[in-house]
């Protein structure tokens, strides 16, 4: 039953992506049966996540495994809820795919996290996972409104028909700006729950220190950094198109090395 469910998600999620792509080759509307293939998936995804969740009991997020199946599937979340009220159909080949290479780094990367039990209970603990996995999840969705952004601009500059069932370069970059500007202040809140993870109940519970200094912890301030910059330099000088897309990669580009490469310095 767990095998099937992890293989079926992925059949799902791989039929959707293809059939949205056919639209393209074919020229024909399949939004639809790309949308219920989609929900089937999405589906199996989260009786996944609840069997996950019942065997482990709390807290969840004990490893990268979850933690990422989790950002695989609030992606998948904002995807389906949101791409036929914002006009996204067109965007499934961006989204989908991202959050299927999640999913299937999820099933190899088991990596534990390297804190006691105790610590891992702790709200701390759950406020800054849940925060900073929201944040991540809706950073890469704005850089798929960047992405699509571009790739529309790059259309209507070469006297081309823009893509269907696109929402307009305005509303792709509303969007870009929102996305990043909510997981901005999730990114925060993240940082701020993790300094209160770090400090502890007490110096046994992990180092007693509001700043570790180690990998992880900056990275996330670079990362922060970044998604500063790229706001301040949006609202003031409107930065969009390349721009904008260059920075919520980079920006994308520093949390996924900071969850997937470095590690927390916790023994």
């Amino acid at each position: 039953m767990h095998l099937s469910c992890i293989l079926g998600v992925m059949t799902f999620y791989l039929g959707a992506t293809l059939v949205y792509l056919f639209q393209y080759i074919f020229k024909k509307n399949f939004n639809r049966v790309a949308y219920r293939i989609l929900a089937i998936g999405f589906l199996l995804h989260t009786l996944l996540l609840f069997y996950y969740l019942f065997r482990n009991q709390y807290p969840f997020f004990v490893s990268a495994n979850y933690s990422l199946h989790f950002v695989s599937w609030v992606i998948l979340l904002f995807f389906l809820v949101f791409s036929r009220k914002l006009r996204l159909e067109a965007a499934g080949p961006l989204f989908i795919p991202t959050a299927l290479l999640f999913y299937l780094i999820s099933l190899l990367d088991q990596e534990a996290y390297r804190f006691s039990a105790t610590v891992l209970k702790s709200p701390w603990a759950l406020a800054h996972l849940i925060a900073m996995f929201l944040a991540f999840s809706l950073f890469l969705l704005g850089l798929g409104m960047a992405t699509a952004f571009v790739l529309q601009q790059a259309r209507l500059k070469n006297q081309k028909a823009p893509y269907l069932r696109l929402p307009s370069l305005e509303a792709l970059d509303q969007m870009h700006s929102r996305t990043s500007a909510i997981g901005f202040g999730l990114l925060t809140l993240g940082i701020l729950a993790g300094f209160g993870l770090s400090k502890g109940d007490s110096p046994r519970e992990v180092l007693g220190s509001f700043f570790m200094g180690d990998q992880k912890q900056w990275g996330a301030w670079i990362a922060w950094i970044v998604y500063l910059a790229f706001l301040n330099l949006h609202s003031r000088s409107r930065w969009r198109g390349r721009r904008a897309l260059f920075l919520s990669l980079l920006g994308v580009a520093v949390i996924a090395l900071t969850f997937l490469g470095f590690k927390h310095g916790v023994n």
